[in-house]
C-alpha cells in the first residue's frame, strides 16, 4: 500500500516539475557558466557570467527604483491576490505573498 501511495504522490508532483525547472534555471545557469569559466579559463564564459550577474543587479535596481518612484503600495507593482511566496521550490511550504495586493480582484 505504501508503494502505491508513493507512486501516486510522485505522479501528482510531476506537474510541479516545469515550474521548478523554470524557477531554478537562472541559478543553475549562473553556477554552470561560472564553473565553466573557471575550469576551462574561458574569457567568453566569464563575460557571460558577468552579463548574467549584471542582469540580476539591474533587475534589483529596477525594482528598487520603481518602488521609490511609484511607491511600494502602488497597485501596478503589487503581485496578484493570492500569490504565494514559495522560493524556488513551490511545493515546500508556500505562504501568501507579503507583496500580494488584497485589493486586486476585490
Amino acid at each position: 500500500m505504501g508503494t502505491l501511495h508513493a507512486a501516486q504522490q510522485e505522479r501528482s508532483d510531476l506537474w510541479l516539475l516545469p515550474s521548478n525547472v523554470m524557477r531554478t534555471m537562472p541559478y543553475t545557469a549562473y553556477i554552470a557558466v561560472g564553473s565553466y569559466a573557471v575550469i576551462f579559463v574561458s574569457a567568453d564564459a566569464a563575460l557571460l557570467e558577468v552579463c548574467l550577474l549584471t542582469n540580476e543587479i539591474l533587475n534589483a535596481l529596477f525594482k528598487f527604483l520603481s518602488t521609490r518612484v511609484i511607491g511600494k503600495e502602488a497597485l501596478l507593482l503589487r503581485r496578484p491576490r493570492g500569490a504565494a511566496d514559495s522560493g524556488i521550490y513551490p511545493q515546500h511550504f508556500p505562504r501568501v505573498s507579503s507583496s500580494s495586493d488584497e485589493r486586486a480582484l476585490a
